[in-house]
């Protein structure tokens, strides 16, 4: 080895620093895959637990999930877990569907939909009982109006 070759620069700390913090990259945490962050699956959970194969059967027709059961076994597994209890099954069903994670994906329109429909059927007294919420939040706005994709007031 040559000494010659070698060449040192006598600088100070915050020099040598400010040197390293130009080649250090950060970690970054993978966005593109959230699921990554999620607990390891649970083999239970890709399949329909008798409590929600049951709550299924229990629906009327029109409110009985497809995609969402075919599609998301732990979340209807989740669902039919919390059905008995109104209020927390309702704050589940709107915490599937708003986020205020901006990564997330969010479900394809057929489970969104069914959601939606779960949540009403909860809601109403179909879904054994109220919730203590009415089922159209803006109704209970004082001047609020509906309109539709023109403008119009909806019913002119």
């Amino acid at each position: 080895m040559n000494p010659e070759g070698l060449q040192f620069v006598p600088v100070s700390v915050d020099e040598a620093r400010d040197a390293l913090d130009r080649f250090v990259v950060e970690p970054r945490r993978s966005v593109e895959n959230p699921a990554k962050m999620r607990a390891p699956e649970d083999p239970s959970e890709l399949v329909l637990s008798e409590v929600a194969l049951r709550w299924r059967a229990d629906l009327p027709d029109h409110v009985r999930p497809i995609a969402l059961v075919r599609d998301f076994a732990r979340i209807t597994n989740r669902i039919a877990q919390l059905w008995p209890d109104a209020a927390r099954c309702v704050r589940y069903l709107d915490s599937l569907v708003f986020s205020d994670r901006s990564a997330r994906r969010g479900f394809p329109e057929e489970v969104g939909l069914e959601i939606a429909v779960l949540r009403e059927h909860r809601m109403s007294a179909g879904g054994s009982g109220t919730v203590g919420q009415p089922s159209d939040a803006w109704a209970q706005v004082e001047g609020f109006e509906r309109i539709d994709r023109r403008g119009a007031p909806k019913g002119a």
